[in-house]
């Protein structure tokens, strides 16, 4: 008799762990059928024209995924002339909580300029708030591909290389934010020739940079090259569009001899470099005026 009242009590905890997986799954079915994927495309387009200064988004197609996400498809962003970015998807997943609050947030995953950038974009709806992003990556941006979508960025100079960076920004204060990069098999194609030199080649170039307002300290820069090794530090007072953001940068270069060699060839060597080149072998440079016209001097 005991054996059948358990055997009983069995059945009854079985049926009901079925019929709670079953509520489970057709909740989480229900859920993402009945999702208002146009409604919170909508809503996005919308807070990125009030809290984008000026940034838009259009959003060709939208469907929820099973992690109570949207996937979204042929997403362009814009901000001015100067930026027009194409995601081939878009995925975003929002802290549901916080869309009712004063800092409503969202994280993201997109495949935009041959590589894929995630984070967490935060608006601020207060009247002096602002929008920030947390736990931002890029990988393997392809550099090409970012230039030709980022229009005025670094004007007239051709570049390719694959980028990778990691940081975050905040609007606290008047703006601050962190920003660590690392390029691999950077090619540097001047509008016009330094010197002889149309192509500039380096393997490895790493930076770190703080963001305060709208300047931008390049704390530590070290660049890895074929023809030439060097260090960098200073300031970009930011402006938009970037072209006419202002330069204040000073580093050393150290040529390799082939380098020299090819120099030598057409010029002696001391009418590139004169008398700057130190017991060490390296050049101290400075870079200063905008982006789109830089000034470049040599000097010991």
């Amino acid at each position: 008799m005991i054996k059948n009242k358990f055997e009983k009590l069995k059945n009854i905890n079985r049926r009901n762990l079925y019929y709670c997986l079953y509520s489970f799954v057709a909740g989480l079915f229900f859920l993402w059928a009945l999702f208002p994927t146009d409604d919170f495309a909508d809503y996005l387009e919308s807070v990125a024209v009030q809290f984008g200064s000026g940034m838009t988004m259009q959003i060709e197609s939208a469907r929820p995924s099973l992690t109570l996400g949207l996937v979204m498809k042929g997403v362009v962003i814009s901000k001015g002339e100067n930026m027009h970015i194409e995601a081939g998807y878009l995925y975003v997943r929002p802290g549901y909580f916080s869309l009712i609050g004063k800092t409503p947030a969202i994280s993201f995953k997109a495949e935009v300029f041959g590589g894929s950038v995630k984070g967490k974009i935060r608006w601020d709806k207060s009247p002096k708030g602002g929008t920030s992003a947390e736990k931002l990556s890029l990988v393997d941006i392809d550099l090409t591909k970012f230039k030709e979508q980022v229009k005025g960025f670094m004007p007239n100079v051709g570049i390719q290389g694959i980028l990778n960076a990691d940081g975050g920004y905040s609007p606290e204060g008047r703006g601050n934010g962190l920003l660590n990069l690392s390029i691999k098999n950077l090619v540097i194609q001047p509008a016009e020739p330094l010197f002889t030199i149309t192509t500039l080649n380096f393997t490895d170039v790493t930076a770190n940079m703080d963001i305060k307002n709208r300047k931008m300290e390049i704390e530590n820069c070290v660049i890895e090259g074929k023809e030439i090794d060097g260090s960098m530090k200073g300031s970009v007072f930011m402006r938009e569009p970037f072209d006419r953001s202002t330069l204040r940068l000073t580093g050393t270069l150290k040529p390799e001899k082939t380098l020299l060699d090819q120099l030598s060839q057409t010029m002696p060597i001391e009418a590139v470099v004169g008398s700057s080149i130190n017991e060490d072998g390296e050049i101290p440079f400075t870079v200063s005026g905008m982006v789109s016209d830089p000034r470049y001097s040599l000097s010991k």
